[in-house]
């Protein structure tokens, strides 16, 4: 692997590590998201505290964070499974930022941005079965866990098994993220939008 390869990898990272939520949220209104509402720095704790218009502004930054490296890693290699790669690494610095001791958002918008960098029309598919799920539960995890899910199988049905692949990883990582979320889901005690 060539030291511009690794440099585009580190750069994933660190660019998937920056906590969009977290400085929005101490620079409008001076408090630190991580001590409210679930803890955590992404689009619907945001949404909770800011209100709609800023998680939906979070939910397009933390995007290119994942759109970016990918597009990036795509130009200069060409190659599909390292372009996957640095979109997987900067969804992992969401999820654990250098920046916030290893603790972060949930990986889901910063991992739709890698994927509507190469698969928009999957991403277009899934949001609307998403959103479909949203309205019928009101429940911002179970929306999350069933588009993972159908997008997983559009993959499987429409894409190189590349793509499958690293989606499972993207979904392991996603779900793990989420693990508290489960947790609440099981107790029939998970908030609702």
């Amino acid at each position: 692997m060539s030291i511009i390869n690794i440099l585009v990898l580190l750069f994933a990272y660190l660019l998937g590590s920056i906590p969009t939520g977290k400085i929005l949220v101490w620079k409008l209104k001076g408090i630190d998201i991580q001590k409210h509402g679930s803890g955590n720095t992404g689009t619907t704790n945001v949404s909770r505290i800011l209100g709609k218009k800023w998680g939906i502004a979070v939910f397009f930054i933390d995007a290119l964070k994942g759109f970016i490296p990918t597009m990036l890693a795509f130009y200069i290699t060409q190659d599909l499974n390292f372009t996957l790669l640095a979109g997987f690494l900067a969804s992992f610095g969401h999820v654990f930022s250098v920046f916030l001791k290893f603790k972060g958002g949930k990986g889901v918008a910063t991992s739709v941005g890698v994927f509507f960098a190469l698969v928009p029309f999957l991403v277009f598919a899934t949001a609307l079965f998403q959103l479909i799920i949203l309205k019928i539960y009101r429940v911002m995890s179970v929306a999350t866990f069933s588009g993972i899910a159908m997008m997983s199988a559009l993959a499987l049905a429409f894409e190189p098994l590349e793509i499958f692949y690293f989606l499972i990883a993207f979904d392991l990582l996603i779900i793990f993220a989420h693990r508290q979320n489960i947790k609440r889901l099981l107790k029939g005690k998970e908030l609702k939008i």
